[in-house]
């Protein structure tokens, strides 16, 4: 142990300590990045849709919400209450059917038709 009253230095002494260097951050192109966002809006856009894909809507979080939210349309709201007894896997059964299927991707809808089963009479 080192005597504070001493007047002799210690010669181990270990030079004072530095902070690590700030990690370094890549460069982002802002053109790149307004490409990516631009590419994006363009997926939800109608024109870009594929052939048989419906854009039906954006803002919900669930099929269920949005089939309520299409059936409430047609409703009185004094009975909207009914909709909490609905069994919605019937309701998308119906809906669907053998032509369609119903998808959401971020709070967006889409409606999807499935090709059209071969027929069994055709040569």
């Amino acid at each position: 142990m080192k005597d504070p009253m001493s007047d002799t230095h210690d010669t181990h002494e270990q030079p004072p300590q530095q902070p690590p260097p700030p990690p370094i951050e890549p460069e982002v192109d802002e053109h790149e990045v307004n490409a990516d966002q631009n590419a994006e809006e363009q997926v939800l856009c109608a024109d870009t849709l594929l052939e048989g894909v419906d854009y039906l809507g954006e803002g919900y979080h669930s099929l269920n919400h949005y089939f309520r939210s299409v059936l409430e349309e047609h409703m009185d709201p004094a009975v909207h209450w009914t909709l909490d007894c609905v069994d919605w896997r019937q309701i998308r059964s119906k809906m669907e059917g053998d032509r369609y299927r119903y998808c959401i991707e971020s709070g967006s809808v889409f409606r999807i038709e499935l090709p059209a089963p071969d027929d069994p009479a055709a040569p």
